[in-house]
């Protein structure tokens, strides 16, 4: 269920926990990240993976020295449907 729809005012503060983690961590120390362990397809693709909140990820490439964040997705999602699809899935599985 999407945070919103149960409250308002939660949505708000997570949205702004998120921005303050990426403008006070992920800008200052984007050397920290690692690519997604359990999704290789997306390493290769250049995503990195950073931790916004406690169950959510920011998937995001180098734009030469610009951080440019794709997707913030909740850690237990399949990843792989989310960003394929469907046609995409017997070839994607995630490898954890």
């Amino acid at each position: 269920m999407y945070i919103a729809q149960d409250s308002s005012a939660n949505a708000r503060k997570f949205v702004a926990d998120v921005k303050a983690r990426i403008n006070n961590v992920l800008a200052n120390s984007p050397n920290i990240c690692l690519p997604p362990r359990a999704y290789p397809f997306l390493a290769e693709q250049g995503y990195l993976r950073f931790s916004v909140h406690a169950n959510y990820s920011a998937l995001w490439v180098w734009r030469g020295s610009i951080i440019e964040i794709h997707r913030i997705l909740h850690n237990k999602r399949n990843w792989a449907l989310i960003i394929s699809g469907p046609e995409g899935m017997e070839e994607i599985e995630p490898s954890e």
